[in-house]
This record gives structure tokens, sequence and C-alpha cells, in this order.
């Protein structure tokens, strides 16, 4: 067998090879650090997006429900308060009464402001708790408008329709008119007895 043909074979010179320069193991360690870090994060992003995300919406969810299904009965106990509301009649009251007579004015004379405004003090913050309700509702609306979730907007939606609904229940305004309207007649109706006028 000859080997002739090898010596026909340039070889390089000795003397122009560079020899490699092995990487610094720290930086290979960090390196792999840094990999193995993005690789967790990836992981942890998709258990964040297929698990925890759904049952934090469905939370959410459950909690827009149920402070619906809240303001609901809410409204509910106060219409049935309100129809169970009694006036008690001044002269009950024992308002102008001295001693052993009762002066005529008990029948005809008005009902000073601080005796409404104790009689309708429980109603009044009721309505005042109503009023700051709606005003939270607004205002979580505004700072949710911009955002385009479907059930943001239902629950915008059904809050906004509720409010409305509680604002339409409150015709106070309009009955204590009426009654006052009524109180007033009856009370002339007693003057003319009281005076003398009807016999």
């Amino acid at each position: 067998m000859s080997f002739t043909h090898w010596d026909k074979v340039q070889w390089p010179d000795q003397t122009k090879i560079i020899k490699g320069r092995l990487r610094n193991p720290t930086i290979m360690y960090i390196q792999n650090l840094f990999n193995n870090v993005g690789v967790v994060t990836s992981i942890l992003y998709a258990i964040l997006v297929m698990a925890i995300k759904p049952i934090l919406v469905k939370q959410f969810l459950q909690r827009c429900e149920l402070n619906g299904e809240a303001l609901i009965n809410l409204r509910k106990l106060v219409i049935s308060l309100q129809k169970k509301l009694k006036t008690t009649h001044i002269a009950i009251l024992g308002y102008n009464e001295k001693g052993n007579y009762i002066e005529r004015t008990t029948q005809t004379e008005e009902i000073e402001e601080t005796v409404v405004d104790d009689m309708e003090c429980p109603w009044v913050k009721i309505n005042e708790n109503l009023q700051e309700l709606n005003n939270d509702l607004d205002t979580f609306n505004k700072l949710n408008q911009n955002r385009s979730t479907t059930n943001l907007d239902f629950f915008n939606l059904g809050a906004k329709l509720l409010a409305q609904d509680i604002n339409h229940v409150d015709n106070a305004g309009l009955l204590a008119d009426q009654r006052t309207e009524m109180v007033n007649s009856i009370r002339e109706i007693k003057g003319w007895f009281v005076g003398g006028k009807i016999r």
C-alpha cells in the first residue's frame, strides 16, 4: 500500500493556526439561567391564562350578580317599609296639650318642621343611602365606560336600569305635597267647626 499521495497534501502552517478561546463558564451559566427563567415565565403565563383567568372572571361575574341582587332586595325592602309607614295624628302625640285642657290650635295649627324631621328621619337616611348608592354606580360607570368587555357592559346596563328604577320609585315629594294639601283641607274644615262658623 502506497502512502505517497499524503506527501502532496499542503498542510497548514502551525504558526498561523489561531487557537479558539473557551467561553467563560460564568457567562454560560447566566445565559442558561435567563433561558430557564424565560421558559418558566412562559409556562406560568400559560397557566395564568388557561386556569386562573377563567376563575377570576367567574368570581367577578358572581360578585356583579350578587351586587345586583342585593340592590334589588334593598329596593324591595324600602318599598315594603314605605307601604307599612303609618303617620300619627298630632293630637295623639300630645302636641299643644296643657294641663287639663287642649288648645283649639291642636286641631288646626301647623306642625313644626322639627317634629316632621324627627318622624321622617329614618326615611331620610334611607333616601340618602340610595342616593349615595346611585352616585357610586354612576362613578363606576364613568370609570369603566371605555372598556369593551361584554360582561362589564352587561353589568353597566343592569346597574343603570336598577338606578333608574330606584329613581322612579322615589316619589316621596309628590306624595308629601298631596298629603300636605289633604291635611290643610281637613284642618280648615275643623277650624270652621271650632270657630263656630259651622254648627
